[in-house]
């Protein structure tokens, strides 16, 4: 009985390996990826300009603000 469930574990965790290692490897590549729009993220003063069906126009200033949603929960100690 001890020889199967030690058969047993060693299975489940030699299963899990290489599914923790690609998680690694994309979670680094999503990294990767995320600080190249790092220059977009902040505050930005806009005017959106709406074109509705009837063919008038619409146009909105404002501020947004661009980040990333793991940012936002980074500062607030919240998990994403």
């Amino acid at each position: 009985m001890r020889k199967a469930l030690i058969r047993f574990i060693v299975l489940v965790c030699t299963a899990l390996l290489p599914t923790t290692r690609s998680e690694v490897a994309e979670h680094q590549k999503i990294q990767q990826h995320m600080s190249k729009l790092a220059p977009l993220m902040g505050n930005r003063n806009v005017a959106a300009t709406f074109h509705r069906k009837d063919g008038s126009v619409r146009q909105q200033v404002g501020t947004w603000w661009v980040s990333s949603v793991p940012s936002r929960c980074q500062d607030r100690n919240l998990e994403c």
